[in-house]
């Protein structure tokens, strides 16, 4: 909201509460020093591109999740490759992005990685560690350098949300059971809105596009998501080789 006016008058305006925001003792900067006090499991290891590279060759078959815009059901795109994956394919494969699940209940665990077809990322990433149900890792991205980058900062932080738009990135720590802010209600709000905006500029045009992420790891709601397991089938309830 950026604007509430009752009878006339202005009663609340975001922007009113900018320097209240930045002068909060309690920034995220100032409690990264603390984040051990806060009750988390968070044992997640930072990786670097290698980890969740992928390739896709000519006759191979690509299983698409295809997310859509207010829900939280998916569906199942098959898709064969043919000739050069970049371009040869029913529609362009620069509408479809890398998705990651990172286990971070557990060391030496390895990202899996999928795609998604919905988001329309195109110059950035948005992670988080509020997926369903088990709320560990998700990231989306136009790259693998913005997908680890992303991921890299939720573990810095021990839970939180990450977007990245270009050379920008904002972020906000969720270092109580990597779900719960610490923060003041207004900063949340303010840094939510600026996730929101950064997303937008990286080319997602979701009306809630964390929400949407959070499900794509919820394999009970159909059709198709990605689990720390691998990609789940909740029609043919199995997972996809």
């Amino acid at each position: 909201m950026l604007s509430t006016v009752i009878k006339g008058k202005e009663v609340y305006n975001c922007n009113s509460y900018l320097s209240t925001i930045q002068s909060q003792s309690k920034s995220i900067s100032n409690q990264m020093a603390i984040l051990d006090n806060y009750p988390n499991r968070f044992v997640a290891e930072p990786i670097d591109a290698s980890a969740i590279s992928m390739t896709l060759n000519s006759g191979d078959t690509a299983h698409i999740i295809r997310a859509y815009d207010g829900s939280l059901l998916t569906t199942h795109d098959v898709v064969k490759v043919t000739g050069n994956p970049l371009h040869d394919m029913h529609y362009p494969w620069n509408e479809v992005q890398k998705i990651v699940v990172y286990n971070r209940y557990k060391k030496n665990a390895r990202p899996v990685v999928g795609h998604v077809r919905g988001f329309g990322i195109a110059d950035g990433a948005m992670a988080g560690s509020v997926a369903h149900d088990c709320h560990n890792i998700v990231a989306i991205g136009s790259s693998d350098e913005y997908i680890v980058k992303a991921i890299n900062r939720i573990i810095e932080m021990r839970g939180g949300e990450v977007a990245i738009a270009g050379e920008e990135m904002t972020d906000i720590a969720l270092p109580i059971g990597g779900l719960i802010s610490p923060l003041g209600g207004h900063e949340i709000a303010y840094r939510s809105s600026l996730l929101r905006d950064t997303v937008r500029r990286a080319g997602c045009g979701l009306k809630s596009p964390f929400i949407t992420m959070a499900f794509m790891c919820l394999p009970v709601i159909p059709e198709l998501k990605l689990t720390d397991r691998g990609l789940f089938d909740s029609v043919a309830w199995r997972f996809v080789e």
